[in-house]
Order: structure tokens, then C-alpha cells, then sequence
């Protein structure tokens, strides 16, 4: 008999020092089914903490890549009243994707202008590929728009920064740059035209595309 109360202690033994260890790792905890004064079921639940969501390496690029579609027309169907006659501005986006023509966006006006992303995330395409309609409305808005921009060879580009041609040439590594020597705004670089302009805080960048 003495012997069985023996065997009985030391077989709770390891759970009386498994339950009192400082070092114990934590098991999960459910809910679990308990009964109250009266008879009544009560379901508890383990308090919910709140945990800020995992950091993978893989996190997206921070701006949206640059496509074609960035580069359609930027018609937004305003109108301007001129000696002619109310002039009406094209729908844009609207028409752009239902014309075959709007696929002959220059390959290398993109590739430029993601090299430009890069170094300044906060760019932004102020025109690109236009429509005669839209071409009409920017020459009587008193802009006086590239003719490259009717066959998607130049695309107009405002970034929030002051930059010069030295700045921009980094940012595209272009090599063996050509400045225009009657103009010191205008840099020719491997098959495109760069006209830089200044207003404020703000450049803007006209990209044409060279004919080959």
C-alpha cells in the first residue's frame, strides 16, 4: 500500500513543477465552456491584442510604374471661349483607349520617363500623346504644345523641384550630352530633346523623341 502512495506522488510530480516554472513557454489559449451560479453555459474568451501587421521585404514600390496609358491624351472637356467661337476640349482618357493611333506612344518616351521616376517619385505627366481636338485647345489656351505630341513623340513632365540639365542628365545617365548653344534650356541626349522650364518651386520637362 505504501508503495502505491509512492508511485501515486511522484507520478504528479513533474506536473506540480511544470505548473509552478518561472521558464514555462505559453501554450496557445482557446475559449473555453464554463458554467455559471445558475446553470447557465458562459463561453470566455481570451482578451484580444492588437498587433501591427508584418514587414516583408517584398513590399510594392511606393508610386505606381509608369505605362503607356499615362501617356494618353489629357483631354478633360472644358471649353474656352475664342474669337471664333467657343472651342471645346476632347474627352481624353475617354476616346483614347477606342482609337488604334493611340498605340504609337514612343517606347523610349516611357523608358525616359520611368528613369526620371526613379530619382523623383513625385513626377508627373502633364501631357503626352494628343489628339488634334485636345492640340487645338492647348494652342488656344495660350500653351503652345509640341507637334510631336500628335504622333506620342514628346510628352510634357512637371516635377515639384528646382533641377537643372546637369540634374536630369544624372537621373537618365545619359552620356555625351549636346547643349543647344541659342538656347542654354534645351540639351540633346541619345535620341531625344530635353527643354527644361522653371516656374517657382516647379520644373517642367518637354521630352521629344529625335527622328531616326
Amino acid at each position: 500500500m505504501g508503495l502505491l502512495k509512492t508511485i501515486f506522488c511522484l507520478s504528479f510530480l513533474p506536473l506540480l513543477s511544470s505548473c509552478s516554472s518561472k521558464n514555462s513557454s505559453s501554450c496557445e489559449t482557446l475559449a473555453e465552456r464554463i458554467f455559471s451560479q445558475k446553470g447557465c453555459p458562459v463561453l470566455l474568451h481570451p482578451p484580444q491584442e492588437k498587433r501591427s501587421p508584418p514587414c516583408y521585404p517584398w513590399h510594392p514600390y511606393p508610386n505606381p510604374v509608369l505605362t503607356r496609358y499615362a501617356f494618353l491624351c489629357q483631354g478633360r472637356e472644358a471649353c474656352i471661349e475664342t474669337p471664333e467661337g467657343i472651342l471645346y476640349d476632347c474627352n481624353g482618357f475617354n476616346h483614347s483607349l477606342k482609337e488604334e493611333r493611340f498605340k504609337t506612344i514612343h517606347p523610349k518616351l516611357i523608358e525616359l520617363s520611368r528613369k526620371l521616376q526613379q530619382s523623383y517619385p513625385r513626377l508627373s505627366i502633364v501631357e503626352g500623346l494628343c489628339c488634334q481636338k485636345h492640340f487645338r485647345f492647348l494652342q488656344a489656351s495660350k500653351k503652345s504644345p509640341s507637334e510631336k505630341h500628335l504622333s506620342g513623340h514628346a510628352a510634357l513632365i512637371t516635377i515639384p523641384e528646382e533641377l537643372s540639365l546637369e540634374d536630369l542628365c544624372k537621373a537618365l545617365k545619359a552620356k555625351h550630352p549636346i547643349r543647344d548653344l541659342r538656347d542654354p534650356s534645351i540639351l540633346e541626349i541619345s535620341e531625344a530633346r530635353l527643354s527644361l522650364y522653371r516656374e517657382g518651386d516647379t520644373s517642367s520637362l518637354l521630352i521629344e523623341i529625335l527622328d531616326s
